[in-house]
């Protein structure tokens, strides 16, 4: 037969080589390279199954990280007695001439002008050359309120929890500093008012009317800032990480008046006894690495599935072509053999 008779069976081919005891064990016995067939298929797939589990462990990274918000609705049950207003507005006239003034409910007035700032400054500094103001908006002149907090250089757009908390301890200026005039009158031709407001939570009227002699200078026209609003964070009724801030709500409207009222810009404002409670969570980083370690077995089970097919069906193709290139004689001379 060949000369296996003389041979024999080549044990180190096939059996344990003497004297490793780790390999005596091994459940899984390797053969050696001479009598593997080596493919290209698999050296594919490997660095498909890596790109692929890469790319979902950084997506499962990058969902962690950002966590989950949780909204809950409720009825206040504590009663505040302040309420702190932002406010960060352009108007086209001189500051001498503009009169601010709060008036709530409770029947007290504020004089608003001695606690917010007032600098002169010229109309086009705020606006583009078509006359609209700059802020967060479109090509339409519509505003972009779907965008981040940071995507824009006056900081306008939603905020999301983490931008707050992290906000609330940091040490951002509130209130960015006004242009210097470069053309115009020496004292410009309009007035920027921006500052913190501390008012009484309830029902007020705050207004921005013209002084004296200067109702007939007095514009209509105003510009509204992206305002920042004031954290506060309070450790001891929830957390060190909870953060106590005020949601709003706007609707605009405008109508001509007479001669003899008072022209001016007036916001009201009104309380909601609601509470909304914004909850910014995470999953533990143990629960993080069972997922990492579920995805990447999927994707090792799915490749190890998707190169058997594509081997049997390799190897199903190359049977058929052979079959269709040989034929019966297969081009040999035959022999009778007594």
């Amino acid at each position: 037969m060949n000369g296996f008779a003389q041979h024999g069976l080549d044990e180190d081919a096939f059996g344990e080589k003497r004297g490793n005891i780790v390999q005596a064990f091994d459940a899984f016995p390797k053969a050696k390279p001479q009598y593997v067939t080596k493919t290209s298929g698999g050296g594919k797939w490997t660095v498909a199954m890596l790109i692929v589990s890469g790319w979902l462990i950084l997506s499962e990274l990058s969902r962690w990280w950002a966590g989950h918000e949780t909204h809950t609705f409720a009825v206040e049950k504590g009663v505040g007695h302040d309420l702190q207003i932002n406010l960060d507005i352009t108007i086209p006239m001189q500051c001498p001439d503009i009169h601010i003034n709060v008036q709530d409910a409770a029947g007290d007035r504020i004089l608003a002008g001695d606690k917010l700032k007032r600098d002169p400054t010229n109309w086009k500094q705020w606006v583009d050359g078509a006359g609209v103001h700059r802020l967060g908006k479109d090509s339409e002149g519509r505003l972009i309120t779907g965008e981040g907090f940071h995507e824009h250089e006056e900081g306008f757009g939603e905020e999301h929890v983490h931008d707050i908390v992290a906000m609330a301890g940091g040490k951002r200026q509130k209130f960015a500093k006004t242009p210097k005039l470069k053309w115009g009158p020496p004292g410009g031709d309009s007035c920027r008012i921006y500052g913190s407001l501390g008012v009484n939570k309830v029902q007020g009227d705050f207004h921005i009317t013209a002084r004296g002699h200067g109702y007939q200078e007095f514009a209509a026209a105003h510009l509204d800032h992206s305002v920042p609003t004031v954290y506060s964070v309070d450790s001891t009724t929830y957390g060190s990480r909870t953060v106590f801030t005020n949601q709003y709500a706007v609707t605009e409207q405008s109508h001509i008046v007479g001669e003899r009222a008072v022209p001016g810009i007036f916001f009201k404002y009104d309380i909601e006894p609601m509470l909304l409670t914004v909850e910014e969570s995470r999953d533990s980083f143990l629960r993080f690495v069972v997922k990492v370690v579920n995805v990447f077995s999927g994707v090792l089970v799915a490749g190890h599935w998707g190169f058997t097919l594509t081997e049997w069906a390799t190897s199903v193709w190359g049977r058929r072509q052979r079959r269709k290139s040989e034929g019966v004689l297969n081009g040999r001379a035959h022999e009778n053999v007594d």
